[in-house]
């Protein structure tokens, strides 16, 4: 099954409305606070649950669609590319970057409803 272009923004931008809604429910709507708790954790973990990065087959969909699809090279040097590759091969190497690809793309929507919030 592959993903399409605008399954893939639909997705990223129900990731982040929902996200955002349920820091604010669960901090007293203290915005501050809700975006503090989805940097620490809610939004890794919430990438790192989706289906989407469970499932390599949708991997080089999200590299596709993304905005963010060389957003890794922020994250490891190439030495590290290079060891994940000769220890966990080629789809290692895709997850990571399917994950921070996905990741940026959430994070970058989260910014926008964090601005749109602050500016109301």
């Amino acid at each position: 099954m592959n993903i399409s272009h605008s399954e893939y923004w639909k997705e990223v931008s129900n990731l982040a409305e929902s996200m955002l809604g349920e820091a604010l429910q669960d901090n007293g709507n203290d915005l501050e606070v809700a975006k503090e708790e989805i940097q620490d954790y809610r939004l890794h973990e919430t990438i790192d649950g989706h289906m989407w990065i469970i499932y390599t087959t949708y991997h080089t969909d999200i590299a596709e669609h993304s905005h963010n699809e060389d957003y890794y090279k922020y994250i490891y040097c190439s030495e590290s590319l290079g060891e994940m590759v000769y220890n966990g091969g080629v789809e290692a190497l895709q997850m990571t970057i399917a994950f921070f690809a996905f990741q940026a793309d959430v994070q970058y929507k989260l910014q926008k409803l964090f601005e749109e919030k602050e500016a109301a």
